[in-house]
Formats: structure tokens, sequence, C-alpha cells
């Protein structure tokens, strides 16, 4: 032979009906435009591969699966012999050649106990089953998940994912799992979560994250906003659907919901529907409690939270992960409201400015569009997570607060979206990712100011950990 290893591609037809239905007559499928193909990769040229290929095609060729053979090598089609009884000649990719010849009259038994296992190499044994791809689907359409398998049954196929393409008639083939709030709040916990929230920020910053700044859209007649929020991880891509209807905090209506899509990156396949709302608030809290981590003194003691809603309770739970605080306080604009969360929390509720005074980290996270944090209030060496307002004419802060060193999840967010920076006409000391990732020092100013807006690939990084923490990656 030419090489010491050569390629082929039988292209089968429909069905796993068997040789009975085929017997019987049953309307091939390739007739309405389904097919499947196995390929053969690196196959050995020990006469023992040779008989086994043989012996495969005669078999596939023999209850109407094989419709033709597609060949690398021509060396090799006087070995695997494979005559003309149903099987086309055709070289594969442009080499000229007869095509395989004989095979199908050879009668020898087909070895049905060998393994075979999509996308393997042949053995050093010389087993060509070992070597077997599927690449397309049997039934309908293409499959390109690269997750399904050949069992040990010849044409008994099994999938890692029940909702593979290669199998539509099945009672699970269009389920994509779907992760309610509740299965999210089951997996998701702030300690894995400020972890993997570190590692995207520094990816992003690095470059390493394919991402657009959102797409807002106004929902001026019932007074809402539509976000769309898409990204391309690593081995993941999706996005996520969020909206912000600010009257909802009048109803029993959260003021943000969304779903999150996820799909393979390497084949497209969709992998993942879940509810965004939860991890909308835990990553957001998350992000923040990285910055505390990396932008605050470690001995910082005393917190303050302006603001009472979801937020303010999940950078509680999310930041003393980060930092063990000994006071916290809590202002609200509705005065009750910081009294039920204080009493929740073990805090204490007062005025914004008492609750500002002297704190080593103070976190706003209100609705506000107008500022209810003042920079006369602020200790020298105090951060502050400015997180509740997005949008260019929207601020929760001053813009003596904003004289600080600057930070932000997103510098192309923040050009669009931070209304603090765009206002105040601050200048932007890093990204977040930039600190996490070194490539830029913790800011000496007399106090930082961390701008947190939000990105697709925390809600990516946040739903890969529910499909591990669930089993499904």
């Amino acid at each position: 032979m030419s090489s010491e290893y050569s390629e082929v591609r039988a292209v089968v037809t429909a069905s796993l009906f068997g040789a009975e239905s085929a017997a019987a007559g049953a309307e091939p499928l390739r007739s309405a435009g389904s097919f499947c193909q196995i390929g053969f990769d690196n196959v050995s040229r020990q006469e023992g591969v040779f008989e086994q290929l043989g012996d495969l095609v005669a078999f596939a060729d023999g209850i109407g699966f094989v419709t033709e053979v597609l060949h690398q090598d021509d060396d090799l089609a006087a070995i695997a012999r494979v005559d003309d009884s149903g099987v086309a000649h055709q070289a594969f990719l442009g080499h000229a050649g007869a095509g395989l010849d004989d095979a199908a009259g050879c009668g020898r038994e087909l070895d049905r106990d060998s393994g075979v296992n999509a996308g393997s190499s042949a053995s050093e044994q010389g087993d060509v089953f070992g070597g077997v791809e599927v690449v397309a689907d049997v039934f309908s359409g293409m499959c390109y998940c690269g997750q399904h398998c050949i069992g040990r049954e010849f044409f008994d196929f099994e999938h890692a994912r029940s909702f593979c393409q290669m199998t539509p008639n099945s009672e699970n083939s269009t389920h994509i799992p779907y992760f309610d709030e509740e299965a999210v709040r089951r997996v998701l916990t702030y300690e894995t979560l400020i972890a993997a929230m570190e590692y995207a920020l520094a990816d992003f910053s690095a470059g390493k994250v394919v991402q657009p700044v959102r797409s807002i859209l106004p929902v001026a007649e019932h007074h809402g906003f539509f976000g769309v929020m898409p990204a391309v991880y690593g081995d993941i891509m999706g996005a996520k659907l969020v909206t912000l209807y600010p009257r909802n905090a009048h109803t029993a209506l959260p003021t943000h919901q969304g779903i999150i899509a996820l799909l393979s990156a390497t084949t497209g396949e969709p992998l993942a529907m879940m509810d965004g709302r939860l991890i909308t608030e835990m990553r957001t809290a998350a992000v923040t409690a990285v910055a505390t981590k990396y932008l605050s003194e470690p001995e910082s003691k005393i917190l303050a939270i302006l603001g009472s809603g979801v937020q303010a309770r999940a950078h509680f739970a999310a930041l003393r992960c980060v930092r063990q605080f000994e006071e916290v306080r809590v202002w609200s604009r509705t005065a009750s409201h910081a009294q039920s969360l204080a009493e929740e929390i073990g805090a204490t509720a007062m005025s914004a400015e008492d609750a500002v005074r002297d704190a080593d980290v103070v976190v706003t996270v209100t609705h506000s569009s107008e500022p209810i944090l003042f920079g006369k209030w602020l200790k020298s060496g105090a951060l502050v997570n400015a997180v509740g307002a997005v949008g260019a004419t929207n601020r929760e802060v001053d813009d003596a607060v904003m004289q600080g060193a600057v930070v932000v999840d997103s510098r192309e967010a923040a050009k669009v979206e931070a209304g603090e920076i765009l206002m105040s006409g601050a200048n932007v000391y890093a990204e977040l990712g930039e600190i996490v990732g070194c490539t830029k020092v913790k800011p000496t100013a007399e106090r930082a100011v961390f701008k947190s807006l939000g990105l697709a690939v925390e809600d990516l990084a946040a739903a890969r950990l529910v499909l591990q923490a669930s089993g499904l990656t």
C-alpha cells in the first residue's frame, strides 16, 4: 500500500428497522433525504483489519444499509472487496479508483462483540471497529452533537444527549432540560459562584470571550425594558433574555426576570434552558464580592448597604463570603423596609449618611436614578460598589464619589450604560478582570469605586455551574 493508514467512509441509509423490515420492503429513508455516514479513520493496513472492514460493509450491504462506500486509498479496493451488488463505487475526496468490490459474497462472520465509540481511532491490535465514527443522522436531518455512539450490537445507537437529533422519534427527542428557579437554587452556591466569576471576569478582560454590549429595547407602553445579552465563552455560548420592570416593585412580581439559553459552542447543540432571575441575582452579588475581595482592605469591618430589596439581601450573603464584617448598616428610602431587612440579617437600620460614615465597604443597590450616596460622607480608603443604576442617565452616587479610582466590569459597556461615569466625566482605571488577572495592580487612590453593569459571560459561567452540578456536562 502507498501509506501505513487509509481512510474509508461508508454512507449507509435508513433505519434501524433491521434486515427483516428491509426484506419486507420497508421504504428506504434515503428516498426522504435521510442518511448516516459511518467513517473509518486511520485504518491500519493489517490484514485482519481489512477483513473486519469487509465484514462490516458486507453486513451493512446485506441488510440494505449501504448505498455507497467512499475511500481514500485505491489499494483498499482490492482488499476490502465489495462488489457491485448495491454498493456504488466512488472515490473519497476526488481520488480516482474503481472503488471496493466483491466483499458482499465473502461470507465472513461479523464480529459483533467489537465495541464501537464515536470518534476513536483504530486500536494497535487492528480493530477497525474501534475507528468507527457516526457522523450524520440515520432518521432525519443531520446530527452534529458529537456525543452519540454505537453500542456493541451494530447499528444499535445510544446517545449521550437525550435530545440528540439522531433520536427524533424517542419520547425525549425534543426535550431540552429546563431548570426553574428552585432547580437553580438547589445547586448554585456563592462559594462556587464567586470563584467562577473571578475566572469569567479575568477571561473577559483577557479577550477570551466574544460578547457585544447588550441591546436594551424600551417597552415604553408598559414602562419596562427588554435586554438581550449573548456571548461565546470557551465551549459554551448562549444568551440571557432579561426584563426590567421597575413598577413590579409594588406587585408580587420581581422587577428583574429572564431566561438563559445555553448551547454548545463546539457544535451549536442546545444544552439547556434555565430561569435567569435567580442567576442574575446571585451572579450580580458574586461579582461585587469579587470586587470587594480585590479592592477593599482585608481588615474591613463595617458594611453599609443602601437599599433593602432582593439585591440587598443577595449582597449581604455574598460579601460575607469574602470579608468578616463585624457591623452591618442598612438604609432604604422606605424606613420600614430597612428595619425589616435589618432584623432579618442582624443589621442596624439608620439614615444613609449615618450608615456610610466610617464604613469600609458601601454597596448601593437601589432603583434610584438620582444620587443617594455623596462623597462627602465617605472615609478615606472606602470601597464603593455602585450596582443599582443602569443607563446613561441614571446614577446612584454623586460626582464626588466618582473622584476615586473607577473600576468597571466592561469598558465598552461603561461607555454607553454607566450613568455615574458618563455624567461625572470620570476616567476608568481598569476592568475588574484586569485586576483579577494581575495585568493591573490594585488602585492606590483615596477610594475605589466599582461600577457594576452585568455581563453575559457572568450568566453563562453561572449557568454552566448549574449544568455541572446537575451532572449534564
